[in-house]
């Protein structure tokens, strides 16, 4: 039995990056007849809903006969503290990797979000890592255009994030969510910090209390965090808004909150995943984009006026974008299907390496 080892950004209880995961280790997990399945740095959190094996980074590295790169973002730095973020890159994800693919261990990157790097030796591990890879699935156009430009010469295929392929029982989970009241709801998830009226986050919070008032509009705030800054944010949010009567569902189960989105009316976002995860149920979404790669998605579904950099925002960006976004339909057949071929590439790497 060989011994394969899921690489990936799960050391939070963050919403995406379990959803990811989940998603991940359930197709490994099919081949556990061929295959002992491991990650390493998983956060505590996910053993409330799923069974997996662990291992030291160093043991999960150095025992590996077969790597997965699992779908995430941690192939590309952030706006701010980019120097302090390479740096944790590159001890958590890009030597770590780059040490297995020297000693010719196959590695399927699978879902992935690539660039921006740019620290040039960020950008030298990449491309070896991704031209020594067996099969190699990134997320969106933008990723395998960086990856050329960085001298990647090798098939780079391109499909949607793996999320989107998920089916709704998946997402949804077998526990009963009936009590959440969440149905014919603007679903408001904003993490990032409001601290006095000029920060761009007040503009989008009084854009979504002018909704709220001149469309009748309900609202309910949600975390896709458990920790006390997403609380206190949350908190936050609705003093703002000024109306005590709006509930908040703080972040238990990845589940529940896959439940609440799926029932709302549209979702406002900051985040990533939680956009998806409403696109993956026809939902639409207003997206107020920390990172240039959550713009990436909504190009690719042709759906860019619903995400704007939350830097761009000004008073009535997205007051202003609202009517366009609840009344245009959400069509995603194809990209739900195009998605699901990152699974059929996984399976067949896990095949050919048994």
């Amino acid at each position: 039995m060989k011994n394969l080892y899921i690489h990936g950004s799960f050391m939070n209880d963050n919403y995406g990056d379990y959803l990811l995961f989940e998603r991940v280790y359930n197709i490994c997990n099919k081949f556990s007849d061929d295959y002992y399945v491991y990650s390493s740095d998983v956060s505590s959190f996910y053993d409330n809903f799923m069974s997996f094996n662990r291992k030291s980074k160093k043991e999960a590295i150095d025992e590996a006969d077969v790597i997965v790169l699992a779908g995430g973002g941690y192939f590309g730095e952030p706006p701010k503290m980019k120097l302090l973020w390479n740096i944790r890159f590159l001890i958590k994800h890009a030597l770590p990797i780059y040490k297995a693919t020297r000693r010719k261990v196959p590695v399927c990157v699978v879902g992935l979000g690539v660039g921006p790097l740019s620290l040039y030796v960020s950008r030298l591990i990449t491309k070896f890592i991704f031209n020594n890879a067996e099969i190699v699935c990134v997320r969106d156009q933008e990723s395998k255009e960086f990856l050329l430009s960085c001298g990647v010469d090798r098939d780079i295929l391109c499909f949607p994030d793996i999320m989107m392929g998920a089916t709704k029982k998946e997402l949804l989970g077998n526990i009963d969510y009936s009590d959440i009241n969440s149905t014919g709801k603007i679903v408001v998830h904003l993490t990032t910090k409001c601290d006095s009226k000029t920060d761009n986050m007040f503009k989008v919070i009084s854009d979504v209390k002018k909704i709220a008032n001149e469309y009748g509009e309900k609202l309910v705030i949600v975390t896709d965090q458990a920790r006390e800054s997403q609380r206190k944010r949350a908190e936050h949010i609705r003093e703002i808004l000024e109306d005590s009567s709006i509930p908040i569902y703080y972040y238990n189960s990845p589940y529940e909150l896959s439940n609440i989105i799926s029932k709302s009316k549209m979702v406002i976002t900051d985040k990533l995943h939680v956009g998806i995860i409403a696109t993956r149920f026809s939902i639409p979404v207003i997206s107020v984009a920390a990172h240039t790669k959550t713009l990436r998605f909504y190009k690719q579904i042709g759906r860019e006026y619903c995400s704007v950099l939350l830097n761009n925002v000004k008073d009535n960006t997205v007051f202003n974008m609202y009517k366009k976004v609840i009344s245009t339909p959400v069509l995603i057949d194809n990209f739900v299907s195009d998605s699901d071929n990152s699974m059929v590439m996984l399976e067949k790497f896990l095949t050919n390496n048994k």
